[in-house]
């Protein structure tokens, strides 16, 4: 029987393969093994889906790694997993690191690097030599991930790179040819960027990202309508502001904000939403005419106005992606590593008193959005053509 190895960390990664991993349960016989790394385990554990950690690939016999493990463990914060798991991946990939460079070499590694020193090539060789897939499908991000597609490849194992975002940091090791069979990629654009970097075009299939198709659901269009004509906003020019925290100023969300109000006083068929981030606990005792917080649902509400401003908010990309108008304030620490405005997502301005002319020129009829997907919805099938074909080959 067939059997595919899925792998993600958390956030965006996991929502990335998790669309894939539920289509291949329900529409064939073939059997999945999946690793969840990180956060991931909690989001599949609310999927009900069955995953394994590094606390499952742990053997007895690994007594330096498990006390390796709980040494380095006393000095993290592991709330967001468990001890166990912890202890292994610790003690697992930095047993790794001995096994492939040395004990000096190592120590020096991690005191340099931390986590970030880690590829664990011994450990995804052992996983793979245990489950024996037929084919490997994982994200782009570095550490396991990274390791497990390279070792698919020196053991002749089919793979698949799904790129969730841009791929800019990762881009380094997924342009050599011999990692991964194929790279999913968001779109055109982002397939000429790896191109250009020298990976060969056939091997860039532009799927989508399966995470974004439910932007396309016709029941989120439908009531992004039905709450514009709740709010009474039909004839109106709906702003979203959707802030996030800013390490590199914390005020300057505010300042956008206040800004932002500011505009509106100056356009009677303005309105302006705002959106917080949920690490955000900002309360307005009162806000000016025409001003709300909105907690609705996010994607119905994207579907509801007419703006997206934000700085690096993935909200920016999925209202690009449906065709929206985007400003960045391209004044955060994020901003080289989400560049919007250079990709093309949207218009950046890099001072707040260019907001108000930037928001009139969004707002005209003739802006168009280069980003609109045409495979909005379409993007897990895509890859499942991709994951066909290399199983089929």
């Amino acid at each position: 029987m067939t059997k595919i190895l899925f792998a993600a960390y958390g956030g965006g990664h996991i929502n990335a393969i998790l669309p894939v991993i539920k289509y291949v349960q329900r529409h064939t016989d073939w059997e999945i093994e999946v690793l969840g790394l990180t956060t991931a385990g909690k989001k599949l554990e609310a999927e009900g889906i069955p995953y394994i950690g590094y606390k499952d690939i742990i053997e007895p016999n690994d007594q330096a790694a498990s006390r390796i493990g709980r040494d380095l463990v006393k000095q993290l914060d592991t709330k967001l997993i468990s001890y166990e798991e912890s202890v292994a991946y610790m003690g697992l990939s930095y047993m790794d690191l001995v096994n492939r460079v040395g004990e000096v070499e190592a120590k020096a590694i991690f005191e340099e690097k931390g986590r970030q020193g880690f590829l664990q090539l011994t450990v995804m060789e052992r996983l793979l030599k245990k489950v024996k897939p037929d084919l490997v499908v994982a994200t782009n991000s570095p550490r396991s991930e990274q390791a497990l597609i390279m070792c698919a490849s020196m053991l002749n194992i089919p793979s698949i790179c799904l790129v969730d975002l841009f791929g800019f940091i990762e881009i380094e090791w997924i342009r050599d040819r011999r990692f991964a069979n194929k790279v999913c990629v968001l779109n055109n654009q982002i397939k000429d960027v790896f191109v250009k970097k020298g990976r060969d075009e056939h091997d860039i299939v532009v799927t989508g990202n399966p995470a974004f198709d439910s932007l396309a659901d016709v029941h989120l269009l439908e009531e992004g309508g039905s709450l514009r004509t709740r709010k009474q906003w039909e004839g109106k020019k709906v702003i979203l502001w959707a802030s996030q925290p800013e390490p590199g100023n914390e005020q300057l969300p505010r300042e956008i904000e206040q800004q932002l109000m500011e505009c509106v006083k100056n356009h009677e068929d303005w309105i302006l939403v705002l959106r917080f981030h949920p690490s955000e606990a900002i309360k307005y005792s009162e806000l000016p005419d025409r001003v709300e917080v909105n907690i609705d649902n996010l994607h119905s509400l994207l579907h509801a106005v007419d703006l997206v401003v934000t700085m690096t908010s993935t909200v920016g990309l999925e209202a690009a992606l449906l065709g929206k108008p985007v400003i960045s304030v391209d004044l955060s620490v994020y901003t080289p590593d989400v560049p919007y405005s250079k990709m093309g997502i949207s218009k950046g301005i890099t001072s707040l008193e260019q907001l108000e002319e930037a928001s009139i020129d969004a707002l005209t009829d003739n802006y168009s959005n280069q980003w609109r997907n045409a495979n909005l919805g379409k993007s897990t099938l895509n890859v499942m053509k991709v994951v066909r074909n290399l199983i089929d080959r």
